[in-house]
């Protein structure tokens, strides 16, 4: 078992609405500490901030990537065209029982969610405290840091927070 990240084209970091901690970096308007740098939040003014990545993936090997751009999962994973306007990175999983496109990460604002791309044997979630559930092609499904990741029975790959 293999994990290979496959980068696209850079693409602009989206900007989002959000607040920014003393050291620069932008994070969620919600957010009481910075996600890059730990530092306190002290001025909640909203402004347009570069978003940073919104985690990580830690797969079973124990390689992780950032989430900083949608993510192709799958055995020979292309990304056709564009997701919410950026271009998506590759995530190569050496595995038979893996579709060759089998599941996707899409970043909506501050948000981390999942879909699956039709993928022969499945795509299931496990929410911290919460029993595994499959994610079907029709839906995207909201991702919390600590989510588990199956594609078929390929797992875990979690997803976690930044900081």
């Amino acid at each position: 078992e293999s994990t290979m990240l496959g980068t696209s084209a850079a693409a602009p970091t989206a900007l989002l609405t959000g607040v920014v901690c003393p050291g620069g970096h932008g994070n969620n308007p919600i957010a009481e500490r910075c996600m890059t740098c730990g530092a306190r939040i002290v001025d909640h003014e909203p402004r347009q901030v570069e978003r940073p990545s919104l985690g990580s993936l830690r797969m079973p090997s124990g390689e992780s990537i950032s989430v900083d751009s949608p993510v192709v999962m799958g055995r020979s994973p292309v990304a056709v065209g564009l997701i919410n306007d950026e271009v998506p990175q590759n995530l190569v999983i050496d595995d038979e029982l893996v579709s060759r496109n089998h599941a996707q990460l899409i970043l909506e604002g501050w948000n981390v969610l999942i879909s699956d791309l039709n993928s022969t044997n499945q795509t299931t979630i496990v929410l911290p405290g919460q029993s595994p559930r499959k994610v079907s092609a029709e839906e995207s499904v909201l991702i919390i840091p600590g989510t588990e990741i199956y594609l078929g029975d390929h797992g875990p790959i979690v997803y976690e927070a930044r900081r």
